[in-house]
């Protein structure tokens, strides 16, 4: 299964599942950007270090954003190893190796109430 159509099936299933419209067009962007970084090949045949390079092409990223793109492409992983929800035909243990960033507290501003 090429990596578009395993995002279209993806995609559908979330659909139905009931996930939020704006959560599924996010996750189809980002899915589109993988897709733009290393083509549409087999899943079987993608490697760690391809989603590394794609990752890489983002790392100007605030951690949150980069964090949206990794939920994105973890979840899509996840559910192609899910034996229930999909073919077994994806990379095994992709969605292991991706750490998210870790966040940067923001200072929040003290105001004295007189």
């Amino acid at each position: 299964m090429h990596l578009s159509e395993a995002s279209t099936r993806y995609l559908a299933v979330r659909q139905q599942d009931g996930y939020s419209p704006y959560t599924l067009t996010a996750y189809q962007f980002q899915h589109q950007a993988l897709i733009h970084d290393v083509g549409d090949p087999d899943v079987s045949t993608l490697t760690l270090d391809d989603l590394r390079t794609h990752l890489a092409h983002y790392g100007h990223l605030q951690p949150p954003s980069l964090g949206h793109k990794i939920r994105a492409i973890k979840s899509l992983f996840r559910w192609l190893e899910d034996p229930k929800g999909s073919p077994p035909c994806a990379p095994a243990h992709f969605s292991h190796h991706f750490a998210q960033p870790r966040r940067t507290p923001r200072c929040r501003a003290i105001h004295s109430r007189p």
